[in-house]
């Protein structure tokens, strides 16, 4: 009976989350609908991606997210500790690695309120420790974004080009 437990408790997660979500990208207002959508599926999805993080289960964690709405490349190097929001608007490409606390997210909040927004990450992507990527970047192949850096605002960067600093700009 335990051996079937979490991967029913990926399936049902994986349901529910899609029961909720269904939220196209914009500005919404704060305490709405739809933050109470994000905020439920946060709850549900938060303590599976930190069990599969912590259990370095690539291959699951790649299924999990694809199963939420998000595209992931094969080969993408994840820590232990990393923050993702808005699971099903991410796409990752191949070869990518993620440092220890790095955050990736589609989702966040605004002085308007909620913004909701698709982050696509290119190939061999690299995302230093503690750096923080807003909603609606779109990172070429190739670039970095350096350790501590923050990308406050959506960028369309450049392949190759390496981000540093707060707010991050591309050097």
């Amino acid at each position: 009976a335990v051996s079937c437990t979490a991967p029913l408790m990926l399936v049902w997660t994986v349901a529910m989350v899609r029961l909720l979500l269904g939220v196209r990208e914009g500005l919404y207002p704060m305490y709405g609908k739809t933050h109470l959508k994000f905020w439920c599926s946060q709850k549900l999805t938060s303590p599976v991606l930190r069990a599969l993080l912590a259990l370095r289960l690539a291959r699951a964690l790649r299924l999990f997210l694809s199963g939420l709405g998000a595209s992931v490349g094969a080969r993408v190097a994840w820590p232990s500790k990393v923050q993702l929001s808005g699971l099903g608007l991410l796409e990752i490409g191949e070869d990518c690695i993620f440092e220890r606390g790095a955050a990736l997210e589609a989702v966040a909040f605004v002085q308007g309120g909620l913004l909701v927004s698709p982050v696509k990450v290119g190939d061999r992507v690299k995302l230093g420790v503690y750096c923080y990527v807003a909603p609606g970047c779109v990172l070429g192949d190739d670039c970095e974004v350096a350790p501590m850096a923050s990308i406050l605002e959506p960028v369309a960067a450049p392949p190759g080009t390496r981000w540093e600093g707060a707010p991050a700009v591309a050097r």
